[in-house]
């Protein structure tokens, strides 16, 4: 069965798409996770109706559908990117290790950190392979450079990239292959230590090796 999205978690979660799945769905339970009478609807137009279901740790989970089916809406209210998006209504529940991410007071940008992101076209920054690993835990206060180094290395060890990059990490991210790219964008992902990291189509830009290559790494996290 062939699925557009997954939500895979470590002590993190990731939504890909086009991933094989050979094992069902986890049911509703206790999870890091959890989704309730989500609604969205944009100028009065319903785009999600009524959604509920959980993510468990260490699971993967898949969201299936075709194209315009509310599936990137989906991914977008679980960290809040519609805040801004006029017309935009969003109700229902969501929630992380039991606290509700749209209730008053909460802190966008912590609940930002908390969910990597990979798109489906890896977005590199303008910097070096290791300004973009060490740009997110510079970012959350990180300043001493050996706290900086090991994190660069041991994210892109977890994403099978460190024998490749080690020799040329001060050069540019630009210079990278696409499948380089994107596994450089989950290592910067993961170097601030995300609670869920969101997927969307994140290997449809790539080959078919590179696709593996994700999808293996992702499974390897797990």
């Amino acid at each position: 069965m062939k699925v557009e999205k997954i939500l895979f978690e470590m002590n993190t979660s990731v939504f890909m798409d086009d991933y094989e799945v050979t094992t069902p769905v986890n049911p509703i339970g206790n999870a890091a996770l959890s989704i309730r009478g989500l609604n969205v609807a944009i100028h009065g137009k319903p785009i999600l109706t009524d959604v509920s279901f959980d993510v468990p740790p260490k699971s993967i989970t898949c969201i299936i559908g075709p194209s315009g089916c509310g599936k990137t809406t989906l991914l977008r209210s679980l960290n809040r990117m519609h805040d801004y998006t006029a017309g935009m209504k969003v109700t229902g529940q969501v929630t992380i290790d039991g606290n509700d991410i749209y209730a008053p007071g909460v802190d966008v940008a912590a609940l930002r950190r908390r969910m990597g992101l990979l798109a489906q076209r890896p977005t590199v920054l303008p910097m070096s392979i290791f300004g973009n690993v060490a740009y997110g835990p510079k970012l959350y206060g990180v300043k001493r450079g050996e706290f900086l180094r090991a994190i660069v290395e041991r994210n892109l060890k977890a994403v099978g990239l460190w024998d490749e990059v080690r020799e040329r990490l001060h050069s540019p991210a630009g210079i990278l292959s696409v499948g380089q790219q994107q596994r450089l964008c989950l290592a910067r992902a993961l170097a601030v230590q995300p609670a869920i990291i969101l997927g969307d189509e994140a290997t449809s830009a790539l080959d078919p090796l590179a696709t593996r290559t994700i999808e293996e790494l992702l499974l390897r996290l797990k």
